[in-house]
């Protein structure tokens, strides 16, 4: 019987588009410090909001488009910027991950 050892998590750019932080953290320190972000929270490529532990979710794009109801085209310039981001995202790879594996 063989096991498998588990891939390290690999740490990835967080940018807080509320107030514009940004740390290279892995998922799970980015979650115990409070961030909203893929893939604790959310997936990538799908807008969701991108906060740091200080900031509120009452601020993103993504509760201007859900809560407030606000057309994509009538967000303000901050909010386009973030979801082109998110649109564009990709996610971080494992080392000796694959596509389709």
């Amino acid at each position: 019987m063989s096991t498998a050892t588990p891939v390290p998590e690999a740490a990835f750019e967080h940018q807080c588009e509320v107030c514009g932080r940004i740390e290279t953290l892995t998922p799970t320190a980015a979650f115990s410090a409070g961030w909203d972000y893929p893939p604790s929270t959310g997936r990538f490529g799908i807008v969701s909001a991108r906060t740091c532990g200080s900031c509120s979710l009452k601020d993103t794009a993504w509760y201007a488009l859900v809560f407030k109801r606000t057309p994509s085209d009538q967000l303000d310039e901050r909010h386009r910027a973030t979801v082109q981001r998110i649109l564009a995202e990709v996610g971080p790879r494992s080392a000796g991950s694959a596509r389709g594996a």
